[in-house]
């Protein structure tokens, strides 16, 4: 690839690429700016039409409650007068389809009065005469004023539900009913509010608005062009629809869309059926067999039901609209006045049309700013490949040899700073080469002499080689020889240093002994002792019973004396005759126990003294035991002083043999060391004999380099054209 291609492509590529992504990524800003604008503007469009619906909303709920507070404020029992009012509203208010207003039953107590006096033309009674009056348009006949009472007020929800509002104390002063068809024509809403006086609940006041206006209505509140609308009732059921008036009243949790891939959808309205009790569509179970179809969305019934349980404005979402078969916006706005919701879905596509175009006049922009990029950079990468080529050859012709090259610079930018410095390097080039033409000569001069010294040295060192071996030999026998006598000397000492420990546990041993035999000598002194006192006491003991002896035959001749006694007494000293005879046979009992004790005693006292016999002369053989112990314990201390004495001139004569050994195996080692660095230093000479014969050859090829070269001045000297001097060759004796 030629320099400028090469320029073009790597100056081109990386701006087109820094152009595009820059494109892009400003495009994405825009349209996430783009989307957060439109998403706000969306918002402030359906609040904008919402507040219009609210506006309404909130007139009539005025109109209710001023009708209410008519009642509460000195109208409520004025019957006559209350429908000359709700008449006179109807003529107000075009859009108010009827005005009611109806009592608890005999709230006014005027109920029964009214049934006397009943007259064909009071249709705003009922039987009991009850009020319950209510003007409405009359569309069977072009929309006259009609006047029928009241009906359902127990369970329909703009009486009933009124009333039970406010028994549950609702903040609310009205009641906003869900809108129904009204005799197949007009979809109507119920606007009531209370009549409360003293705290009591007296009946109602209610209007009824048509809103067949609403599909008119919402259709002018669009913003965009592809905006649709849904208006929700407070219990979900759609009261009016861009989608056409077919919706009105059907219930969104059963809303429905057939899909049609890549295409519109269709709102699947076949599945309802109009009640014509309510007034309402209802979801027909019948007909929703097809549900079961695939292509059936559910999307807006989800979407609604998670609106409804929010009681304020939802934020913009983006959805895949099935209705309009593409992407879509969607958001809703509550109206508080009756609890309803504006519902509003615009197209994605619509929103970001502007998006689009900034899109499209970018990337024009983009592709223009690229081509006059890519203009730029060919005029420029043009005249610097021209420079470039200029010095291509020139650095060409210097490859080859040739050094005569002349070359003009005549810009000052990078490429003609790269010819300044190729002329420059031209020139250096050819006063170098005669520099090394030069150079070459001296070189192999002082090869050849370094090959000379090398030869001389190389002789030496194989002689001082031959020396370092023999000296090594010696020491090395002298080291061998004081090793072996070191190992003796060691043994003689560790022999030495044994027998001294034996002696020394020898002598331990005995002195042990002698003590044991000194405890044992004064052991037996203290049973001698012992044994001593034992017969002293057996002799006490012997004395004690003589004594009890001696007592015991007083007793008996004391009791043969009482046993007279008692004899002489007769019948009176039968007892004391009694206890003569027994104090009697315990002494001669007493007698006989005593005999026996001193005959115990004494042989005691027979074996105790032949036990102090035999002690003594124990005592005495311990004692003699002693004294010889303590001789051969002396003749002991004496042998141990002795080797004792030794010990330290062995370690003396051990310490000067591994003296002598470590100093003979530095010397061996010196002398190893010495003669490896002879070897090494006649192996340095070969590698540098090498050296040399490489460095002639590398002469030789640089003298044939240099003749290549053809160089500007010509009053060369020869050189390049001289013979290189031979190195001398190897003596034989090398």
């Amino acid at each position: 690839m030629k320099m400028r291609s090469k320029i073009m492509l790597t100056m081109v590529l990386p701006v087109l690429v820094i152009m595009l992504s820059l494109a892009a990524f400003n495009m994405l800003r825009v349209r996430d700016t783009l989307i957060a604008g439109q998403k706000q503007l969306i918002a402030e469009q359906l609040q904008k039409a919402a507040l219009e619906i609210e506006r309404d909303n909130s007139e009539s709920v005025s109109v209710v409650r001023t009708l209410a507070l008519a009642q509460q404020n000195g109208l409520f029992g004025k019957r006559e007068e209350t429908i000359e009012l709700l008449r006179g509203v109807l003529d107000d208010f075009p859009e108010f389809i009827g005005a009611s207003c109806g009592y608890e039953p005999n709230a006014d107590g005027r109920d029964a009065e009214y049934v006397q006096n009943f007259k064909d033309g009071d249709t705003y009674l009922d039987a009991d005469g009850r009020f319950l009056a209510y003007w409405f348009r009359d569309p069977q006949n072009n929309g006259a004023y009609t006047l029928e009472p009241l009906v359902d007020m127990e369970s329909a929800l703009y009486y009933a539900g009124v009333k039970e509002k406010y028994i549950r104390g609702s903040s609310e002063t009205f009641l906003v009913t869900e809108p129904y068809v009204y005799n197949h024509a007009n979809l109507i809403v119920e606007q009531m509010a209370p009549i409360i006086i003293d705290g009591r609940f007296m009946g109602i006041c209610g209007i009824d608005r048509g809103l067949d206006f609403l599909d008119e209505f919402i259709n002018k509140l669009k913003p965009y062009e592809s905006a649709e609308f849904f208006l929700i009732s407070s219990r979900g059921r759609i009261i009016s629809t861009t989608y056409g008036s077919g919706l009105r009243t059907a219930p969104v949790d059963q809303l429905f869309v057939q899909e049609n891939p890549g295409e519109k959808g269709r709102m699947l309205t076949d599945v309802f059926t109009f009640d014509e009790g309510s007034g309402m569509l209802q979801f027909d179970e019948a007909k929703a067999e097809r549900l079961l179809d695939g292509n059936v969305s559910n999307t807006y019934r989800d979407i609604f039901q998670r609106f409804s349980l929010s009681r304020r404005n939802t934020d913009v979402i983006e959805i895949d609209d099935p209705l309009r078969g593409e992407r879509s916006f969607i958001a809703s706005a509550y109206i508080p006045t009756g609890g309803w919701r504006l519902v509003m879905t615009v197209s994605f596509s619509e929103i970001m049309a502007p998006t689009r175009e900034s899109a499209a006049l970018t990337f024009a922009m983009v592709g223009v700013t690229v081509l006059l990029i890519i203009l730029i950079i060919w005029i420029f990468a043009n005249s610097f490949s021209r420079r470039i080529s200029v010095a291509n050859e020139l650095a060409q012709r210097v490859a080859r040899g040739d050094l005569t090259a002349e070359v003009e610079v005549d810009t000052k930018d990078e490429s003609g700073q790269l010819l300044q410095a190729i002329k420059d390097m031209v020139g250096s080039l050819n006063g170098l080469l005669l520099q090394v033409k030069s150079a070459t000569i001296q070189l192999v001069s002082t090869a050849t002499r370094i090959t000379g010294t090398a030869k001389s040295q190389e002789a030496t060192i194989q002689d001082f080689g031959a020396s370092t071996t023999q000296i090594a030999a010696a020491v090395s026998q002298i080291s061998a020889t004081s090793r072996e006598l070191l190992n003796t000397m060691e043994n003689v000492s560790s022999s030495s240093s044994e027998t001294a420990g034996m002696a020394e546990t020898g002598r331990q041993q005995l002195a042990a002994m002698a003590e044991a035999m000194s405890h044992l000598d004064g052991a037996t002194q203290s049973i001698s002792d012992k044994l001593a006192a034992i017969s002293d006491k057996a002799s006490n003991i012997t004395r004690i019973v003589t004594a009890i002896n001696k007592v015991s035959e007083q007793t008996n001749l004391l009791s043969l004396n009482a046993a007279i006694e008692a004899e002489k007494a007769g019948e009176f000293g039968l007892g004391f005759a009694v206890v003569a005879r027994e104090i009697r046979r315990l002494a001669s009992q007493t007698a006989k126990a005593t005999v026996d004790i001193d005959q115990m005693v004494k042989e005691m006292q027979s074996a105790v003294s032949a036990g102090v016999m035999e002690m003594d002369k124990f005592s005495e053989g311990v004692r003699g035991g002693v004294g010889e112990i303590d001789e051969l314990s002396r003749q002991l201390d004496g042998i141990i002083s002795r080797v004792q004495e030794l010990s330290p001139r062995f370690a003396e004569v051990r310490e000067g043999m591994q003296s002598q050994t470590q100093g003979a195996a530095q010397i061996s080692d010196a002398m190893t060391n010495l003669k490896d660095g002879a070897q090494r230093s006649a192996d340095s000479l070969v590698e540098f004999d090498k050296a040399t014969q490489a460095l002639h050859t590398a002469v030789n090829n640089l003298r044939r380099e240099v003749s290549r070269f053809k160089v500007a001045d010509r009053n060369t000297t020869g050189m390049t054209n001289m013979p290189f001097p031979m190195r001398p060759k190897k003596s034989s004796g090398g």
